[in-house]
């Protein structure tokens, strides 16, 4: 369950920093009163969220396709979102606080000249339905391929990741919490990337399985790059103690086909050497 908690935990805590750094803003604005409509959308939020999650969960069950070919098809799903959220962190990440003022400013000043007396209720509630929503929405995303192999593992990674996030989020918003939120994105970052390219590799592996059962041969592609020749009862393996955690964060197993070397290595590699790169970037222009 350690991918779904850091995952879970990455968004989580992105949303509860966002609806922290709009609290901040509407308590410099003297605005702290539309605080509960903000937490009321988020609130809807997470229900719509859990909702849909569930609804897709159970509605892969109708499909009528092999556990293989699903499982590949939502990693497929799966990693993309997840490349395009981390590096749409990366790009966006050091104007965000002042594009959530500007927001901020904006459905304020609706709200002010609004005769509507719900305007408030409407204007705060669906900013922090959407501040929510869209992280929920990804992780409904991301948990996919993962919940259709291992639901409880899954359910078990939401909680803690939820609690944790939760609770660092409340620490920050008290005080007692400081956060370097440049090191945290990059090295969450970093962690995303590497799940990702091991989803990836997976999905790839699944895949490949699929189409063997249906007699179709990958010839060369399909032969082993390596063999480690670990059994599965060995803690070393990657459904073993230690190895399973080195396969979460790594994407490492006892035996990988060429075809996935070819699309799993160069995606991490490339992932990484990217985000350290406009990392570095980023601190030479500051």
């Amino acid at each position: 369950m350690l991918a779904q908690s850091i995952i879970v935990f990455r968004e989580t805590l992105e949303a509860v920093l966002v609806l922290g750094i709009i609290y901040v803003y509407l308590k410099k604005l003297d605005k702290v009163i539309y605080t509960k409509y903000l937490l009321l959308g988020g609130v809807i939020a997470v229900i719509v969220s859990l909702m849909l999650g569930i609804g897709t969960y159970y509605t892969k069950m109708f499909v009528g396709l092999e556990k293989e070919l699903m499982e590949a098809i939502a990693a497929f799903i799966a990693v993309p979102v997840l490349t395009y959220v981390v590096y749409w962190m990366l790009g966006r990440g050091s104007r965000i606080r002042e594009e959530i003022r500007q927001k901020v400013i904006e459905v304020s000043d609706r709200v002010k000249y609004s005769s509507r007396t719900y305007a408030p209720v409407i204007a705060f509630a669906g900013l922090g339905f959407l501040v929510v929503f869209r992280e929920g929405l990804e992780t409904v995303l991301f948990m996919l391929p993962f919940i259709i192999g291992s639901p409880l593992d899954t359910i078990l990674g939401i909680f803690v990741g939820l609690t944790l996030a939760s609770a660092i989020g409340y620490g920050v918003a008290r005080g007692a919490v400081r956060l370097n939120l440049r090191r945290f994105f990059l090295v969450t970052s970093i962690l995303l990337v590497l799940i990702a390219g091991g989803l990836l590799g997976y999905g790839v592996h699944e895949l490949m399985e699929y189409y063997e059962d249906q007699g179709i041969d990958f010839g060369l592609l399909g032969e082993p790059l390596y063999d480690l020749g670990i059994a599965s009862t060995n803690p070393l393996s990657h459904k073993g103690v230690i190895g399973s955690i080195f396969a979460v964060l790594f994407g490492y197993t006892t035996k990988m086909e060429i075809l996935r070397a070819l699309i799993q290595i160069p995606y991490s590699v490339i992932g990484v050497l990217t985000i350290y790169v406009v990392h570095k970037k980023r601190l030479g222009s500051t």
